[in-house]
């Protein structure tokens, strides 16, 4: 047990809380951040551990009663700091406006006539005695009512009539809903399909009744009352204050010699949490024959062989060499010639040299103005590469249908297609590629070649998204919402250039996932990343091929977007120059909202584990 810890406060509950209310808010937590109900949520794994070691302490009236009293007695001045709770500084918030939709429900009460008209069936198994009624199974055919409107009144005027009618006695008859109702105005009448709740007839009448056969036909006539509901929305605006970045605090240990810290982090709420323990010591370097597994989403560099860096200096100091032998045999002749030559020759020599410096003296004027250095962040897309690929000579479509839905519960759905023949030959262009993606300059080109090879390949998804966006009148912020919480809603899968075996990997990240239970994984994929085509025909894809198939879905659309990535944190994330709260991206004085695509996260809100923007830059960027 760590008696610096506060379980009281980890589970919730008070010091004075009895046996039962412990265990049963340690339920409730468990089964709330259970990581089988958060898969790939780190901070869940992290708060679980917690809640069990607080309940292993508090759970048990031995161990209760040790940590009960060491922390009665211990000094009232670290008593008072382990109660200190961090407040948030003004630096550590943010707040924005929000647009809320209200649903408000009314109840509108009516009165009026309805008329049934039925089918009856005799009920032989009740019909025992000749002298009983003849008894009769209903089955209603047909039913309609008239409304006035001097019957119509709101909830807060109902009169006493309709209020002794509910609290009266009922018939039991069930009638179908919605009914056909006309509702009688002044000016014109109007239909309605509507749905009466708590209805009520009384004074029911038959009304041309036939008997045939053992059956019954007729119409029933009556009055009734109910209430129909009025359903309104509308948009309230709400201030939302969040708080995000490190509280200050740090925890350390030492576990097997190893020192360890981590450090506390605001929630979006406020609350705080802690982080993962971080070793406090330099990782010992690979050997040349260690596959370095790759981190996150993002191509690790590859390791420099020794054989490798042996050739390059062998081939550098040989070049160097062959620059200076020709100079080496000059000298030998010059050293055979008479000194006569060489007076003229020194007497030519300074000539030269003369006539250059005044040629160097010239350009020095005329030289042009300096140029601005150009940003490490490649503000342009650079050229692809160009790789012919055949086309399948067969071909079928791959059909997949989505439902998904907004930040703000709004759902969309609908199909879309894509070609067989075109994700045969993404993976075929894929594969084609050199392994040169491994730099930061090979890793963007990689991602500008597989954009403009698939970019015309995705016409099925840009049907489905147009007849979306035009159905619900979609501005430009809510399409794209729209368009990103659609690749949000699809699960994530880890996508790897090897198997899908932990083993395989030194990553912790992937190593922990691959063992999940879970997890989903896409293995032998060239350079651990899937194209737009086949993400959109397999739904398998990580960061970075999320990232890759919106940044070519909003270029299509004309969106001023940026893919941005890190090596540092091994992820990828895009950028999007909306009107957006939260963080941004400063590039060239516009503000590029950062939008995290692996889970329904909104835009502008950047988890704390990658949130330092000195380690994020642009890798690919729509337009100037």
């Amino acid at each position: 047990m760590d008696f610096k810890k506060d379980y009281y406060g980890i589970l919730g509950v008070p010091k004075s809380a009895k046996a039962d209310e412990i265990k049963s808010a340690y339920r409730t937590l468990a089964k709330k951040y259970h990581p089988d109900l958060n898969p790939g949520n780190p901070d869940c794994e992290e708060f679980i551990k917690a809640i069990n070691e607080a309940y292993e302490v508090l759970g048990n009236n031995d161990n209760r009663f040790v940590y009960d009293h060491y922390k009665t007695t211990e000094p009232a001045a670290e008593k008072a700091k382990a109660k200190e709770k961090p407040k948030p500084d003004t630096k550590n918030q943010r707040s924005y406006t929000k647009k809320v939709v209200v649903t408000t429900e009314a109840k509108i009460y009516v009165k009026g006539k309805i008329f049934i008209k039925y089918r009856g069936k005799q009920d032989n198994d009740e019909t025992t005695d000749i002298l009983k009624e003849v008894v009769y199974n209903l089955n209603i055919t047909e039913v309609k009512a008239t409304i006035n409107a001097k019957d119509i009144y709101r909830e807060d005027k109902v009169p006493q009539e309709y209020k002794a009618a509910f609290a009266g006695e009922k018939l039991e008859i069930r009638v179908p809903q919605p009914i056909s109702v006309e509702v009688n105005y002044p000016s014109a009448d109007s239909h309605y399909e509507l749905e009466v709740f708590d209805l009520t007839i009384t004074a029911l009448t038959y009304d041309n009744v036939t008997k045939d056969d053992g059956d019954s036909y007729g119409s029933l006539k009556g009055e009734f009352y109910g209430y129909i509901k009025q359903i309104t929305t509308h948009e309230e605006e709400t201030i939302v204050t969040e708080c995000y970045g490190e509280t200050g605090r740090v925890e350390r240990k030492t576990e097997n010699g190893i020192k360890h810290h981590r450090r506390e982090y605001f929630k979006n709420d406020c609350m705080t949490y802690w982080g993962n323990w971080i070793p406090e010591y330099v990782a010992a370097p690979v050997t040349p024959k260690t596959t370095v597994a790759q981190a996150g989403c993002l191509p690790s560099l590859v390791t420099i062989y020794h054989s490798a860096i042996i050739l390059f200096f062998l081939t550098y100091f040989l070049s160097k060499l062959s620059l200076i032998i020709p100079f080496l045999i000059i000298a030998g002749l010059f050293w055979l010639l008479s000194a006569r030559l060489w007076n003229w020759f020194f007497r030519g020599l300074g000539l030269l040299i003369l006539v250059l410096f005044i040629v160097a003296l010239i350009g020095a004027f005329n030289q042009p103005p300096p140029v601005a250095p150009v940003a490490r962040d490649k503000p342009q897309e650079i050229k692809p590469r160009k790789t012919p690929i055949k086309n399948s000579k067969s071909d079928s479509l791959i059909t997949y249908y989505r439902s998904w839905t907004d930040y703000d519960g709004k759902r969309y759905q609908g199909k879309y297609s894509v070609r067989e023949s075109a994700f045969i030959d993404a993976k075929k262009y894929k594969n084609s590629l050199g392994d040169d993606a491994n730099s930061k300059q090979g890793y963007d080109q990689l991602l500008y070649d597989l954009k403009e090879n698939d970019k015309e390949k995705l016409a099925g998804l840009y049907q489905l998204l147009d007849s979306v966006k035009a159905k619900n009148n979609l501005s430009a912020e809510k399409f794209a919402e729209c368009v990103v919480a659609m690749v949000q809603d699809i699960p994530y899968a880890v996508v790897l250039p090897k198997g899908c075996d932990p083993s395989l990997y030194a990553d912790k990240f992937i190593s922990h996932y691959l063992v999940s239970a879970n997890a989903r994984c896409d293995g032998y994929e060239k350079f651990g990343i899937n194209t737009p085509v086949e993400f959109l025909a397999t739904l398998n894809g990580d960061c970075d091929t999320r990232t890759l198939l919106l940044y070519t879905v909003l270029s299509h659309y004309d969106y001023d977007i940026a893919l941005l990535s890190s090596e540092y944190y091994s992820h990828s994330i895009i950028g999007i120059n909306l009107p957006f709260d939260g963080t941004a991206y400063t590039y060239q004085d516009k503000r590029y909202i950062l939008w995290e695509t692996t889970s329904l996260i909104k835009p502008g809100i950047l988890p704390n584990e990658i949130a330092n923007l000195d380690y994020w830059r642009i890798s690919l960027k729509s337009k100037p």
